[in-house]
């Protein structure tokens, strides 16, 4: 028996949706993945190390231009209405150090 090009069609769409599922949970799983290594990574920091850390990587960022320094400015402009004082402060000066 032959298929019309109905059901031709309807079996490709059931097909490329059971592969985009399997690749959904695929990336998902990866990602998951990913944050439990960065999390054994880091884990074990003191605060002043992770201030570093994220001082040193966002300044080697910067320089091969991976990010720009406008760029943080606005993540931190987005962020700070929602921090309290303290954290205010601690983000303002990471700020600067980033453009020493």
């Amino acid at each position: 028996m032959s298929k019309n090009l109905f059901d031709f069609a309807n079996e490709n769409i059931e097909e490329n949706k059971t592969s985009s599922t399997k690749t959904k949970i695929k990336e998902e799983v990866e990602r998951e993945e990913q944050a439990k290594n960065i999390y054994e990574k880091y884990k074990d920091m003191s605060q002043k190390d992770l201030i570093e850390e994220f001082v040193s990587t966002s300044k080697q960022k910067i320089n091969d231009g991976s990010i720009s320094k406008e760029k943080i400015s606005q993540t931190a402009s987005v962020l700070s209405p929602y921090l309290n004082n303290e954290q205010k402060q601690l983000l303002y000066s990471l700020m600067e150090r980033l453009n020493d």
